[in-house]
């Protein structure tokens, strides 16, 4: 057929039609082995995140995860009763967030919202700073905990909001200066 020979100057004008399909099978081909090759190499299964992040490692999450498993289970429940307290003047300043709370990968913190997905008064530690969420694991799992995308085996994690976390660690820092 004389139109096979032709040449194409509406895409490109280079060769005929079986030339441009064959190049394009040799590409796709191509680019299926650049894409193959990349999943099986072992960055491959690095977590990609953003540079201005701040987070442990996973096998530091996991360590601190196995950490808090065995302290919990030696720990001993301490009960405290507040009592005289107006529900109204507890649940509307738990649904105010925190102002200029600052974290850090390693600090304790407690969750200080009314309600949410964490039970108020949750304590944890941060393993990570994600845009503007904290990333933490909680010392106890929560009904609606994660396992933030697969650092925890078990559903400690939460990824949170700032403003409804108290940094105990810096808290504790500014009473002893």
């Amino acid at each position: 057929d004389d139109d096979d020979d032709d040449i194409d100057t509406e895409v490109g004008g280079h060769g005929n039609k079986k030339q441009r399909e064959k190049l394009q099978q040799i590409g796709q081909g191509i680019v299926e082995d650049i894409v193959e090759w990349r999943r099986i190499q072992p960055s491959s299964q690095l977590e990609l995140i953003s540079i201005y992040d701040k987070c442990l490692e996973i096998n530091q999450i996991r360590e601190l995860e196995e950490l808090i498993i065995k302290t919990k289970l030696n720990e001993k429940k301490e009960i405290v009763t507040i009592s005289n307290v107006k529900r109204e003047m507890i649940m509307s300043a738990l649904e105010m967030p925190l102002e200029g709370g600052k974290h850090n990968p390693g600090d304790r913190v407690c969750y200080c919202r009314g309600s949410g997905t964490v039970v108020f008064g949750c304590k944890g530690t941060v393993v990570g700073l994600v845009s503007d969420k904290v990333l933490v694991v909680f010392d106890e799992e929560t009904l609606d905990g994660t396992n933030l995308q697969g650092r925890c085996k078990t559903k400690r994690g939460a990824t949170l909001e700032n403003g409804y976390l108290f940094n105990t660690t810096t808290a504790s820092q500014m009473i002893k200066s």
